[in-house]
This record gives C-alpha cells, sequence and structure tokens, in this order.
C-alpha cells in the first residue's frame, strides 16, 4: 500500500520539479536578484477527478521549508470561503500566513503576512510569497517561493 501511494505522487513531484527548475533565477556573487514567485505550470493530471475544496488543507502538514530544507510545520486552522489561514513554524520562527486554491487545478497560492515569534536567528525572516500545488488526494503539499533572500522550495505532507 506504502509502494502504491508513493508511486501514485512520483509523477506530482517530477512535474513539480520541472516547474521549479524553470521559475530559478540566475545569482551571481551572493547579490539578488528580486523577481515575482516563479510561475509553476499546471500538470494536466492535478486536474483529473473531483476538485479539491478549500476544506481540504485544514489541518497539520509537515515538511520543509527554504534554506537548508529544514524541518517545517504548516498548521492551517481556518478556512473562510476559498481562503486558508495558519501559522508556519520553522527552526524556532512562528509567521502568519494566508492563501488560496484554486480547485480545478491544485494551485495554492500562499503569502506570508507577519512574523509572530521572531526565532533564535540573528538574520530574522523574510515574509515570502509562495505558489504551489496540493495532490489530488489533498495529502502533499509541494511548492517554491520568494522573499527578500531569493527563491526556494517546500514541501509538507498531512499528518
Amino acid at each position: 500500500m506504502c509502494l502504491r501511494k508513493a508511486v501514485s505522487v512520483l509523477p506530482f513531484f517530477v512535474a513539480l520539479g520541472v516547474g521549479i527548475a524553470g521559475g530559478f533565477i540566475s545569482r551571481s556573487f551572493g547579490d539578488v536578484v528580486p523577481v515575482a514567485p516563479p510561475s509553476v505550470t499546471v500538470p494536466a493530471y492535478v486536474a483529473e477527478g473531483a476538485p479539491l475544496r478549500t476544506a481540504d488543507l485544514k489541518g497539520t502538514w509537515r515538511g520543509s521549508w527554504g534554506e537548508g530544507e529544514r524541518d517545517c510545520t504548516l498548521d492551517i486552522s481556518r478556512v473562510e470561503g476559498g481562503k486558508f489561514y495558519g501559522t508556519l513554524r520553522k527552526a524556532g520562527f512562528r509567521v502568519a500566513f494566508e492563501g488560496t486554491l484554486d480547485p480545478a487545478s491544485g494551485q495554492v497560492f500562499l503569502r506570508e503576512t507577519k512574523v509572530l515569534n521572531p526565532g533564535p536567528e540573528a538574520s530574522g525572516w523574510s515574509l515570502g510569497n509562495n505558489v504551489g500545488f496540493i495532490s489530488t488526494d489533498a495529502q502533499i503539499l509541494a511548492g517554491t517561493g520568494q522573499d527578500e533572500y531569493g527563491p526556494y522550495t517546500w514541501h509538507a505532507a498531512k499528518d
């Protein structure tokens, strides 16, 4: 059963990787070039089946976020119409976010809105804008983001 689930989400990650690779920007000698979040092409299979609902996002998601691919937790605690709200926890930081879901395509837009806990690192947190996808079984979120430090990737699985 686990192998079947892993094989069924493999095309999702392959297509996402292709979209992410196309969205990265070139940086030289540490200079950051400000750009909008990379656009990601919607894989055709994401739109198959019953449309997803924003309520499918509610819950706890665990994975990795950004620089160093550190562990993170996304708690999506509130859904109002087509919007969802929650907190991201990573390395002592706690950041509020809001987002939307395109139910037909599975594309997720997430905007970090406020640092609630500044965390232990001296460099601080830069609020980012993120775009990604939710898998058709509503169990995996993955995407890319952009903040003042540059582009990054993230992914999480629902608890």
